[in-house]
């Protein structure tokens, strides 16, 4: 179990290893060069701040145009292949002799040595959805050579190039322009906000006081007097950066606090590992966020927060208030190391109001329980940031597709960072219930998760990850599909065949099809299933079954006589 005590050691430390060891172990400066032949311009940069994660790498600008060569910035070979529907989409990662990895997300196409293997395994493991590891040294690039073609693939929200560089022994990702991967900045960042909090007070039972800033010259200042009636104050900062040429905004690299030109808090976003980028919730007002507000970067490492990116120099994790003004500066730094500073006082004044909480006291670093009446919550050591107050709020069945009463967690502003296992009793009798037909559903604001539950004589189980209001359904409805090809069809290569499949709870488990039972590659595309006629499909008539699932469990078939002339 990770704590966040002790504070100064662990932090210290973790902080200044870090570093060192990237510094130490991987060659950075120029060792890179620009993977696009157009100038270099960002849609987003490392550490930049999105739902649920930091960004780990930089968005490259394709000028909103797909099939832009993409150029191995330095020798290696190619190491790894992932194909997915959502997040990367077509990704190539490329393995360098200086210790790193680099990536290239929504892709295209690859070059065809790549392409000819990936399709060979993906044949081989009858799937289109593949991660696939390559022979080291199998297909070797230089510097220059092309890799392949850029694209709007995966979760893309329109043409870029997503590009990552790796450590390649632990996989942690690190800011590629401390590595070479440069562009015109001369902008300092933008200063917006201070945000401060009672640190005896849960983070996610508290607003924050607010100060707007104002520049002067070259340095910001608060445009108000800084008194507070708490004595230990986590501070925040509101910031966004941006580089020459583009109007875009993009995250910070650094944040340090002084007094009397001594560090006592900050945070750097150099080297985050995958397994820890969702503790970006952490790292924020997550509630504020929730909320519609800023993201409010914390200055101070949270009370129970297991990425390395803080550093202090006094053994506490939060500022002394005192009755007297006391001064700070707080100094924000881009990758290129532009920065900019902000001088503020503070005091105490004034006495903190009682506060009235509702409900089970949740406590970092321990597993919690959470039972009432049909629902019983069990969250793991590490499942929060920040200790609170949960309860929970039922209401009724209003559909026969509804065999539990609802349960809406209060807060749902709370992050988790680490999944919880939820059992759900039905309000229907046993008799009444396909039990292998059930699933559950979490809906928070717009959004609607669908989880396969397994059910015990307690109840039904299953794993989140988020807080919403979570209810037990049952689907007996199929999945529906249409086809672009009637039966008797004449095909030829080259032919598109489309399968639009839908799914009373919009969630599709499995697709499969087969020409006379052996595998055949489509690949989704929005609601459709998609493949263009090639070799793999035989002259002469034959039969294309398909087959869905739901993640019910529910399956729907459909089968074509085709004829290839």
């Amino acid at each position: 179990m990770l704590r966040a005590v002790p504070y100064l050691l662990s932090v210290v430390f973790s902080y200044t290893l870090q570093q060192s060891v990237s510094a130490q172990t991987i060659q950075k400066n120029s060792y890179f060069s620009y993977p696009l032949s157009i100038k270099p311009k960002l849609n987003a940069n490392f550490g930049e701040m999105r739902p649920n994660h930091f960004h780990m790498g930089l968005d490259l600008y394709t000028e909103a145009k797909e099939n832009l060569p993409v150029y191995a910035p330095a020798d290696g070979y190619i190491s790894r292949l992932k194909i997915e529907k959502g997040g990367f989409g077509r990704a190539i990662y490329i393995n360098h002799p200086n210790g790193t990895t680099t990536v290239y997300a929504h892709m295209n196409k690859f070059l065809s040595g790549a392409e000819s293997y990936l399709e060979k395994k993906q044949y081989e493991q009858e799937t289109w959805k593949i991660d696939l590891p390559m022979p080291p040294g199998m297909i070797k690039v230089q510097k220059g050579q092309i890799i392949g073609y850029s694209g709007n693939t995966g979760a893309s929200e329109g043409p870029h190039v997503h590009f990552e560089v790796r450590d390649t022994k632990s996989e942690n990702c690190l800011n590629p322009l401390l590595y070479g991967i440069s562009l015109n900045d001369h902008i300092a960042p933008d200063l917006y906000q201070l945000a401060f909090y009672d640190y005896e007070k849960s983070l996610y039972e508290q607003s924050p006081v607010l100060v707007g800033l104002v520049k002067k010259g070259s340095s910001y200042s608060p445009v108000q007097k800084i008194e507070l009636p708490f004595e230990k104050v986590i501070v925040g900062i509101v910031a966004k950066d941006r580089s020459d040429g583009a109007a875009n905004p993009n995250g910070i690299f650094q944040a340090t606090l002084k007094k009397d030109g001594r560090r006592v808090a900050g945070f750097r976003l150099e080297n985050i590992s995958y397994d820890f980028t969702r503790n970006l919730n952490g790292h924020i007002d997550f509630s504020l966020r929730s909320r519609g507000g800023p993201y409010v970067q914390l200055v101070y490492q949270p009370k129970f927060f297991p990425l390395n990116i803080y550093s202090s120099t006094i053994n506490k994790p939060y500022l002394q208030n005192e009755t007297i003004f006391q001064g700070y500066e707080l100094e924000v730094t881009d990758a290129h190391f532009n920065v900019s500073s902000l001088s503020f006082d503070i005091r105490k004044i004034g006495l903190v109001s009682k506060q009235v909480v509702t409900g089970q006291q949740m406590v970092i670093g321990k597993q919690q329980f959470y039972e009432e009446g049909g629902v019983q919550f069990n969250f793991p050591a590490d499942a929060f940031y920040d200790s609170f107050h949960m309860y929970v709020v039922t209401s009724n069945p209003t559909n026969v597709n509804e065999i539990s009463k609802a349960y809406q967690v209060v807060p749902s502003s709370v992050p988790v960072n680490n999944s919880f296992t939820l059992k759900i009793k039905p309000s229907l009798p046993l008799g009444n219930i396909d039990t292998g037909r059930v699933v559950v559903r979490r809906t928070y604001k717009s959004s609607v998760d669908i989880k396969k539950a397994s059910y015990s004589k307690e109840g039904f189980t299953v794993s989140f990850r988020d807080f919403g209001e979570f209810q037990l359904l049952q689907d007996l409805e199929a999945p529906t599909i249409i086809s672009s090809v009637s039966n008797g069809a004449s095909i030829k290569t080259g032919t598109q065949i489309n399968f639009t499949v839908s799914d009373n709870l919009k969630s599709i488990r499995s697709f499969d099809a087969r020409v006379d039972g052996k595998w055949i590659m489509f690949y989704p595309r929005g609601n459709q299933y998609v493949y263009k006629v090639d070799e793999h499909f035989p002259k002469g008539e034959h039969l294309l079954s398909v087959v869905v699932y739901d993640e019910a469990g529910n399956s729907s078939r459909i089968s074509k006589q085709l004829i290839k002339n």
